[in-house]
């Protein structure tokens, strides 16, 4: 059967967003990300492009299967002061980060959830 291109585009979203890791298991970096998908043109038409956003800012980053999550585990415990250990976040330490007050602040909202 022969599907319109939205609605094709569509099933694939939906089949893609439920895709667990090789193992089986989705990693718990995925707690604090979520996932935006944005249509593309590139040189060969229509492009999809996949990408994980943080929650607690405006950061994106591309997240295709294979680029894994590295840099998303970075991007916490480089900006969010995230211990990933402990799974929350802790309270930056003294010139650490670019505002202390704002980190702070940061640090008591997410742990108050």
């Amino acid at each position: 059967m022969d599907y319109p291109t939205s609605l094709r585009w569509r099933m694939q979203v939906q089949v893609r967003a439920y895709v667990m890791a090789v193992n089986g298991q989705r990693s718990g970096v995925w707690e604090h990300y979520s996932v935006v998908m944005d249509m593309q043109m590139g040189d060969g038409g229509v492009m999809e492009a996949r990408w994980a956003k943080c929650q607690r800012c405006n950061y994106k980053a591309r997240c295709e299967p294979v680029r894994g999550t590295t840099g998303l585990w970075n991007h916490l415990k480089n900006y969010h002061h995230y211990d990933t250990q402990l799974r929350q976040f802790r309270a930056p330490e003294i010139g650490e980060g670019s505002n202390a007050n704002d980190d702070i602040n940061e640090v008591l909202d997410a742990n108050d959830v």
